[in-house]
């Protein structure tokens, strides 16, 4: 039997529980774990990515909306960021900042698929 660590879970740590529960479908579950994350580590863009996605699949939309701002605060210049922004805002019927992410999205990644589809339904 290991020793136990006095310190407790890192970040890293909660963080990939936090995914294997969301990939199982145990979004409550992964969102606390996401959140345990951040207390360790509030920058980690990741997590708040990650998080906003758990929130997403939840159906949480302003939750969602709020990772996502938060990890491109935090200076991540990433076409997933954006797009996954964006699919958020999409859902809450926000279509013109939707339409906003997803050209940032393809500004950084122009042959991304994905947001060219959902810019354009947005546009629809």
């Amino acid at each position: 039997m290991a020793p136990s660590d006095p310190a407790g879970p890192t970040a890293a740590e909660h963080l990939r529980l936090a995914d294997q529960l969301h990939d199982q479908g145990r979004l409550a579950e992964a969102i606390a774990c996401y959140a345990s994350a951040l207390q360790l580590e509030p920058d980690n863009v990741e997590a708040h990515n990650n998080q906003g996605a758990a929130f997403q699949s939840a159906g949480d939309l302003a939750s969602a909306v709020a990772s996502f701002r938060r990890a491109l605060a935090l200076g991540a210049a990433s076409p997933y960021l954006h797009f996954n922004l964006g699919s958020a805002l999409q859902a809450q019927g926000a279509l013109e900042d939707a339409i906003v992410q997803y050209g940032a999205s393809l500004a950084l990644q122009p042959e991304f698929v994905d947001a060219h589809f959902n810019r354009a339904n947005a546009l629809k």
